[in-house]
């Protein structure tokens, strides 16, 4: 429906990350994990058994934000 979808729980894991960073999406959708080292992270998606998984770069600029779209 492109409806914003609340709850979802988010993680990013990484080589470059030690153990795995978990956020939860707003009610708009959106969130947010700050405080990424540089490199290549796998963002796992889950909501109500439902799993989607990408992957994307975060570069040297620290102060970077990242759309990721599903």
């Amino acid at each position: 429906t492109n409806k914003p979808i609340a709850d979802v729980v988010v993680t990013a894991t990484s080589p470059e990350l030690q153990g795995e960073a978990i956020v939860v999406t707003d009610v708009s959708g959106i969130y947010r994990i700050p405080q990424l080292p540089p490199g290549t992270y796998s963002i796992n998606a889950d909501y109500e058994g439902r799993n989607a998984q990408k992957r994307f770069d975060v570069s040297e600029n620290v102060a970077q934000t990242v759309n990721v779209l599903w």
